[in-house]
Parts: C-alpha cells; sequence; structure tokens
C-alpha cells in the first residue's frame, strides 16, 4: 500500500523519488557543510571528500551485504541522477547569503526527509530483503536504521541553531 494516495510504485516514479531524495539530502548536507566552513573551497574540497567516502561505502556494503563481486549494484540511474542534481543546486546556491544556505539546508532536508515517508513501497527492494540472510548483520543493519531515521533531525537542530546565532 502506498504511503501517499494516489502514488503508487512504478520504476519510473521510484526513480524520480530517489533521485530527488539524493539530491536534496546531498545539497542540504553540503550546504550544511558550507555554513560552517571557513571559504568556498574548504567546502568544496569537504563535499568532495564527503561525496566520496560515500561512493566507497557503498561501494564496500554493496559487495559484502549483496552479491560478491558486483561492488556497483548501487551505481544507479537515481543515484546519479540526484548525486548530479545535488551537486547542481549547491554550485547555484554555495554564493548565496549564509542565512539563504541555512534556510535552504533546512528545507531541502525536511524535504527529502519527508520523501523518504512518503514513496510507495518498492515490491522488488521488498522481495529482496525477504530472502537476505542477515545473519550476523542484523545489528548492523538496525544501528543504519537508527542513524538514517535521526541524522536529519540532528542537521535540522544544528541548522536551526545556526541560524538563530546568525541573527
Amino acid at each position: 500500500m502506498p504511503s501517499v494516495p494516489g502514488v503508487g510504485y512504478s520504476p519510473r516514479t521510484y526513480v524520480l523519488i530517489e533521485a530527488a531524495i539524493t539530491g536534496l539530502n546531498l545539497c542540504g548536507v553540503a550546504l550544511m557543510i558550507a555554513t560552517i566552513s571557513r571559504s568556498k573551497r574548504g567546502a568544496a574540497v569537504a563535499v568532495a571528500a564527503l561525496v566520496l567516502c560515500a561512493v566507497l561505502l557503498k561501494t564496500m556494503a554493496s559487495n559484502v551485504l549483496f552479491i560478491p563481486g558486483d561492488s556497483s549494484l548501487w551505481v544507479t540511474l537515481a543515484a546519479l541522477l540526484g548525486i548530479a542534481i545535488g551537486g547542481l543546486l549547491w554550485v547555484m546556491l554555495i554564493g548565496a547569503p549564509l542565512a539563504v544556505q541555512i534556510a535552504s539546508a533546512t528545507t531541502f532536508i525536511a524535504l527529502g526527509m519527508a520523501l523518504v515517508n512518503a514513496a510507495p513501497e518498492n515490491p522488488y527492494l521488498d522481495a529482496t530483503l525477504r530472502v537476505w540472510q542477515h545473519g550476523h548483520y542484523a545489528s548492523l543493519n538496525d544501528l543504519t536504521a537508527v542513524l538514517s531515521g535521526t541524522w536529519p533531525f540532528a542537521a535540522i537542530a544544528f541548522l536551526t541553531y545556526a541560524g538563530y546565532r546568525l541573527r
């Protein structure tokens, strides 16, 4: 059953929603990094390092958790489109006043979180998880679920504080 009435699963909607979630979160986090960086160059280096680390972690996780030897399993049209959208949005907003960057980061992270919760269930992912042997990765899976559910709230709290301090 879809989370939002009238929005059912289709490969096209799933790609669009996944790309939007990736792009919004990437841009939100990149803008948050920019708010604490001393320069645009420093922010660019930190964001590039973050994206590189995320790519490496996703590659290792795909190799270990799903099909051994297929470490590029996570590289999908949606992931690549989301990275491109998030990077483009960030480049467009990096020169904006700090208050605009903080407000945009907060909005993008909140929208990303809302989209995650409103997205229809992916029947293919559900079927994959049913046959996946969790084994000793169960606690890692639980920890990942907790972190993915709480980081947006921590980021929004930080950005709210940063916006308050800006006044």
